[in-house]
């Protein structure tokens, strides 16, 4: 019984994450600038926060390890001076920084 309930909750978190987001296309369009653990705590704000009316679209990351791969259903795109083009070819208003200084600050 226990094999067959983590196995489920496993499975789940992997579809979810190769998944594509849907139903955030409501807003601006943002790209998230990625620093681990802060951009995610950001889209799961944006997310949970629709008076932002902010819709993420992906992760920008400098590490080429991580390009193309999909983290909580969006996908990461490539750095190193490549911002310009994903902005356009992704219809970007807007990029969004994830940084410390903003972790618990409010207002």
């Amino acid at each position: 019984m226990f094999l067959f309930l983590a196995g489920s909750r496993l499975a789940f978190r992997l579809f979810r994450q190769m998944l594509p987001a849907s139903g955030w296309n409501n807003g601006r369009r943002v790209l998230i600038c990625r620093r681990a653990m802060l951009a995610e705590l950001l889209l799961r704000e944006l997310r949970n926060n629709a008076d932002l009316q902010l819709a993420p679209i992906g992760f920008l990351d400098d590490d080429p390890s991580k390009s193309g791969k999909v983290i909580h259903g969006l996908r990461v795109f490539g750095g190193n001076g490549d911002l310009s083009q994903i902005c356009e070819q992704q219809n970007i208003d807007e990029v969004v920084i994830s940084s410390p200084q903003d972790v618990g600050r409010k207002g």
